[in-house]
């Protein structure tokens, strides 16, 4: 292990995660209080490119201390996801790695979220739902992305959307939250959806959409209102398992 104040020897991987401003600031306010980068070295290889560490590096040299690493030959930028120490890399992270990597679908992925202005975890529970082994796919890099398969129900989501933020006076910021959005797209998804019945119901009752704590609770209400009138109505009880507000911070956050 060496130390060294010559930040510029150091070499930045343009794959590698996004610096977190948040993250530099807080390792920085640690850094103060007591200095343990001697036990957290980073790691480089052979062409002193930071395969680990970047946020300790941005820490160190913002502070104006040495930083100390180790030079590791055999470490590859490939190695960079396995390598996460002091943080670990959230969806961002893993999306900007492989867009980085000129991954295809992982590009056209990123253009559907930017054309549509959605939040990524919102775009994740679209494209990958709540299942653990679609998230895992994600980040191993072997995502397939199918955007004809989520047009339609973009747009049924964007004239819902539309037709609430019309009736709605106040604040709606939480119509772009993961929770309403998994309700929406739980709804629409329903093998005995049917639009027409939608587009006319949303229409008279949009106004009655308000903010709630729970998908399930989204849920119901938007279910009450496709439901109105209609003497075939959709059951809350088979949206039971899929509207279960479970924890995924490993996967969304």
């Amino acid at each position: 292990m060496e130390k060294t104040t010559n930040y510029k020897q150091f070499k930045i991987i343009e794959e590698n995660r996004v610096i977190m401003e948040k993250h530099v600031k807080r390792l920085m306010d640690s850094i103060k209080s007591r200095n343990l980068l001697e036990y957290k070295p980073i790691q480089v290889n052979a062409n002193m490119e930071v395969i680990d560490g970047q946020h300790r590096l941005q820490a160190a040299q913002r502070l104006g201390i040495p930083i100390y690493y180790e030079i590791q030959k055999s470490l590859v930028k490939e190695d960079m996801v396995q390598l996460n120490i002091m943080r670990a890399w959230n969806t961002e992270d893993y999306l900007h790695y492989h867009v980085k990597e000129g991954k295809e679908d992982y590009i056209r992925f990123n253009n559907f979220i930017e054309k549509n202005k959605l939040p990524l975890k919102v775009a994740c529970n679209i494209v990958l739902g709540q299942g653990r082994e679609n998230m895992h796919k994600f980040k191993d890099g072997k995502f397939q992305f199918n955007l004809v398969e989520h047009t339609t129900e973009m747009q049924i989501c964007w004239f819902t959307i539309d037709m609430i933020k019309r009736e709605n006076s106040s604040s709606s910021s939480w119509i772009m939250t993961g929770k309403f959005w998994k309700a929406l797209l739980t709804l629409i998804r329903h093998p005995h959806f049917e639009l027409k019945r939608w587009e006319a119901n949303i229409n008279k009752l949009a106004g009655r959409v308000t903010q709630k704590v729970t998908s399930k609770e989204y849920l119901k209400l938007l279910l009450d209102i496709y439901n109105w009138r209609n003497n075939t109505p959709l059951d809350i009880e088979t949206f039971k398992d899929k509207t279960r507000d479970t924890p995924q911070k490993d996967m969304f956050e």
